[in-house]
């Protein structure tokens, strides 16, 4: 499957648009270039390894097309239950979170689901992630 140009261009300005949206939200919050003289920002490689298991559970939702709309739902529940969890591991390792709420880390969790969705969505749709059966009118590689 090949997409149009006008998709291609649609689909950059939905993403363009939810990270405009996002710093927008993160900046209101606090999230400025200043953070890395925060006293927190060793913090930091913890919530990237937990951003890299989200990755993680995205991609294993989308590879192969059967129950979709099931794995979906189920894995941004489990990103939304493991963000919960960062605050608890944060206090496991650091004890304290600089004052963040549980309830931001699963907000912050669930919206990195849905741009973490919505990137690699077109390749699902033609089917060029891993485990997927290639379309029927693309050549061999």
């Amino acid at each position: 499957m090949q997409f149009s140009l006008r998709f291609l261009l649609l689909w950059t300005t939905l993403l363009a648009l939810m990270l405009g949206l996002g710093s927008t939200a993160f900046q209101r919050l606090g999230w400025t270039p200043e953070v890395v003289k925060w006293e927190y920002f060793y913090f930091c490689p913890v919530l990237g390894a937990g951003n890299a298991l989200f990755a993680l559970i995205v991609l294993a939702s989308l590879a192969g097309r059967a129950w979709l709309l099931v794995r979906m739902p189920l894995a941004t529940t489990l990103i939304g239950v493991l963000g919960y969890a960062q605050w608890y591991v944060l206090m496991l390792l650091f004890g304290n979170t600089g004052g963040v709420m549980t309830t931001d880390f699963v907000l912050l969790a669930v919206y990195q689901a849905a741009y973490l969705y919505a990137t690699p969505l077109p390749l699902h749709w033609a089917g060029c992630l891993p485990g997927e059966k290639r379309a029927r009118n693309s050549s061999p590689p």
